[in-house]
């Protein structure tokens, strides 16, 4: 009945207990045999599941991928067709031509977010880690933005802790700092606030960057890690994000097994 827990009991020492011993022998192996496939099958299962979910994320990605570059490719040809045909206002060629400029750059961007993905991704890819400054990289970082943010007369309120070492890919942190950045200046309206912080604490290091004047929906919260999520589509076109930003941030964090999470503050999003 293959109930490899049952024993026999005999204690003889003829041909009768030898086979009683023998049979529990053999049911004591058949039983540690069994349960090493059983755990071989469980990894197995485990590892096609994996491969599965892989599959379908590579499947969403190209899919939204190749939607994502239908639009502007769709714009360009129209803008191109428009000035060879000197049709109507596309007689203003070098108006036109600015703006198919513009969208080639923004496609240029798109596709070498793409190959960071694609490389990320890899399954050979290893991290070049190295014993860093922390701090500095913040510092560094922030003062690529300072005419963004005078620009758009934020105010910027940094608070630092000095020579936060850590060992990581020094320059995919600084591409996951300069993501962050990004999205704060982008997003905040005029005259608002972005706040930065980076500690020690328990052994750990902290850091928050928070812009004011903006709320992100609950229902959106959740996705806002998600390849190509937008959860203001027509405002995110506008203002330039390819939707690959914080889907980079996350990527590159979960290579470094970094904890992270974005949420509403009562004067802004986290």
């Amino acid at each position: 009945n293959m109930d490899l827990n049952c024993r026999c009991d005999e204690k003889r020492n003829d041909e009768i207990g030898v086979l009683a011993n023998s049979l529990n022998e053999l049911a004591l192996n058949l039983a540690k045999a069994l349960d090493e496939l059983k755990s071989a099958n469980l990894v197995l299962q485990q590892d096609i599941d994996k491969e599965r979910e892989l599959d379908r994320q590579r499947m969403i990605f190209f899919s939204a991928v190749s939607h994502e570059l239908k639009t502007p490719i769709t714009a360009l040809q129209g803008q191109l067709e428009g000035m060879l045909q000197n049709y109507g206002s596309y007689r203003d060629r070098d108006k036109y031509l600015a703006k198919s400029l513009a969208i080639t750059k923004s496609m240029e961007h798109i596709i070498q977010e793409i190959v960071t993905i694609s490389r990320l991704d890899a399954q050979d890819y290893l991290l070049n880690k190295e014993y860093f400054d922390f701090s500095e990289l913040i510092r560094q970082v922030t003062a690529e933005y300072i005419d963004m943010i005078e620009q758009k007369e934020l105010e910027l309120d940094v608070n630092i802790s000095d020579q936060i070492m850590i060992t990581a890919d020094k320059k995919l942190v600084e591409k996951v700092l300069s993501n962050l950045f990004s999205n704060a200046v982008r997003y905040s309206p005029t005259g608002e606030k972005i706040s930065v912080a980076a500690f020690y604490e328990n052994g750990q290091v902290h850091f928050s960057i928070l812009n004011t004047g903006v709320q992100i929906s609950e229902e959106a919260l959740p996705h806002i890690f998600e390849v190509f999520y937008r959860a203001d589509n027509s405002r995110s076109r506008q203002t330039g994000g390819s939707g690959l930003g914080l889907y980079i941030v996350k990527r590159i964090l979960e290579q470094h097994k970094a904890s992270f999470s974005i949420h509403n503050q009562h004067s802004g999003v986290e």
